[in-house]
C-alpha cells in the first residue's frame, strides 16, 4: 500500500478540513471525517494494524486493500476553523445517513456551495498540485515558468515526441519509466486510460484528456496513435519524472524564492 502524506507546505494551507473516504470499487463515500495535517490518511493505516477494531469502516478498508486497490481520498472543504469543521462534518454525516434523504442524485442545486472553487471538494492529488511549492511556478523549462507540474510534464513528453518522430508507446515508457497511482505507467493510450477507471479504480480524469493535451504518435498503429499523460504530481512521482527528464538532457531548473 502506498504511504500517503501531504507535504508540509500543503498542510499549512489546509487548516482544518472535512474529508471523505471513497470505495474505489463503486465510487461511494463510506466515511466522513474532519481533521488537520495528515488525518485523512490515518484510517487506512489504522485498519491494517493487528489490533484494529472490527468496525465496518475498518472492514471496508481491509477489503479494498485485499482486492489490490487503495482508498480514494477527497477533501470536501478546507481552510476552516476547528468549529467550522465540526459543523460541516456533522451536517454531511446527517445528510448522508438520514433515510429520507439518503438517495442517489437527489440534489438539484443550481449554485455550488459558497467558495467552492477556492476551498471546495478536491482529490488529495488536486490539493497537493494546488498548494505544493513544486506547483507554484518554481520550475523553469525552455525559458518558461510553470505554475503547475502537470503542464511541465506534458510539455517535456510532447517535446520528446517531436524530437523523436519514430517514438512508440514502448519507447516512451522506456524513457519515462515512472509509475504513478496503483503502480500505473505515467503514459497510456487514450483507450487504456478510459479502461483504467474500471480495472484499477483510477478515473480517466487523472490523465490530461483534453483534445489539445493528447499526444499523437506518428509511428504507432491506429489504436495507439494518441496517448495521454498523468496529471497529478506529488513529490513521490515527480522526483522520478525529473530523473527521467534529466537522463534525456532536458534541463529543468528549480527557482528559489
Amino acid at each position: 500500500m502506498t504511504q500517503e502524506r501531504f507535504p508540509q507546505e500543503v498542510i499549512e494551507h489546509l487548516g482544518s478540513y472535512v474529508y471523505c473516504l471513497v470505495d474505489p470499487r463503486n465510487d461511494r463515500i463510506f466515511y466522513i471525517g474532519k481533521g488537520v495535517g495528515n488525518r485523512v490518511f490515518s484510517h487506512a493505516e489504522g485498519a491494517l494494524r493487528d489490533d484494529a477494531d472490527p468496525t465496518l469502516k475498518n472492514e471496508t478498508i481491509q477489503q479494498i486493500i485485499k482486492n489490490g486497490l487503495e482508498v480514494k481520498y477527497y477533501i470536501i472543504r478546507h481552510g476552516l476553523s476547528d468549529r467550522e469543521a465540526i459543523l460541516v462534518e456533522s451536517v454531511l454525516i446527517d445528510f448522508l445517513t438520514y433515510d429520507n434523504f439518503n438517495q442517489r442524485d437527489t440534489l438539484t442545486n443550481i449554485q455550488s456551495g459558497h467558495d467552492q472553487k477556492k476551498f471546495g471538494i478536491a482529490s488529495v492529488e488536486e490539493i497537493i498540485d494546488k498548494y505544493s511549492t513544486g506547483s507554484k511556478g518554481d520550475y523553469l523549462y525552455n525559458g518558461n515558468a510553470y505554475a503547475h507540474r502537470s503542464k511541465l510534464v506534458l510539455d517535456v513528453v510532447r517535446d520528446y515526441v517531436v524530437a523523436h518522430p519514430d517514438a512508440t508507446l514502448e519507447s516512451l515508457l522506456a524513457v519515462f519509466n515512472v509509475k504513478v497511482k496503483f503502480n500505473q505507467p505515467m503514459i497510456m493510450t487514450v483507450g487504456d486510460a478510459l479502461k483504467t477507471q474500471n480495472s484499477a479504480g483510477i478515473p480517466a480524469g487523472n490523465f490530461s484528456m483534453n483534445d489539445d493535451q493528447r499526444i499523437h504518435l506518428s509511428a504507432e498503429n491506429r489504436r495507439r496513435k494518441e496517448v495521454v499523460v498523468w496529471k497529478y504530481w506529488p513529490d513521490r512521482f515527480f522526483n522520478g519524472f525529473l530523473q527521467a527528464a534529466a537522463s534525456q538532457n532536458y534541463k529543468i531548473e528549480r527557482v528559489i524564492y
